[in-house]
């Protein structure tokens, strides 16, 4: 690896030296690239194997194995060898993906958007309301935390820390709650994830 460099749009290209570019060697974005031959051969020159994309876009590979089986990711082209090798369209979508489950959206909203998104509809009224609806259950789920942070702090509050741990006010005061309460989860709709 000594003299290359990644490609700026996708990490796991490796952008060679002008001394050691070959004519056949570019990616989407006109990057001259090279990548590890015991992975790609010529004809998939430009793509990734699943490793290098979950590199590239910081997500586990068993992420992105589940967001094919969901159908949120085309399936990938294989090698000779058999491997899935996945190109600009995969990092591009997953990138898509990731932030919208970093906005807390449901993978039945992100699917919607993807279809919206390849369909291209003249109008994009359908995704406004999408997004309205989800900035309601934001809202609720706000309020929620709030219930939730009340708590804790009058759990907090029972206990100074000194005692030992039979006598912890946090510890009783859970289990106190705990008989009549039920889980808290029951309680709310837990529509953003990202709390926890």
């Amino acid at each position: 690896m000594n003299g290359l460099r990644p490609c700026p749009p996708y990490p796991a290209l490796i952008v060679l030296p002008a001394s050691r570019r070959s004519q056949n060697s570019s990616c989407p974005f006109g990057w001259s690239v090279s990548v590890c031959s015991h992975w790609v051969c010529s004809s998939f020159l430009g793509l990734v194997r699943i490793g290098e994309l979950a590199k590239a876009t910081d997500t586990q590979v068993e992420t992105i194995r589940y967001y094919e089986r969901e159908a949120l990711l085309p399936q990938p082209k294989r090698t000779e060898s058999n491997y899935r090798v996945y190109g600009p369209e995969h990092v591009e979508r997953l990138s898509f993906i990731r932030y919208c489950r970093g906005l807390d959206m449901a993978l039945d909203e992100i699917r919607t958007l993807l279809r919206m998104k390849d369909s291209a509809p003249k109008v994009c009224a359908d995704i406004n309301a999408l997004i309205d609806e989800h900035i309601k259950h934001v809202a609720v789920r706000i309020k929620e935390l709030k219930v939730l942070q009340r708590q804790l702090v009058q759990l907090r509050n029972g206990c100074n820390g000194s005692g030992s741990v039979s006598e912890c006010g946090v510890l009783s005061g859970i289990t106190q709650a705990s008989k009549t309460a039920g889980p808290l989860t029951k309680r709310g709709t837990r529509h953003v994830r990202g709390a926890h």
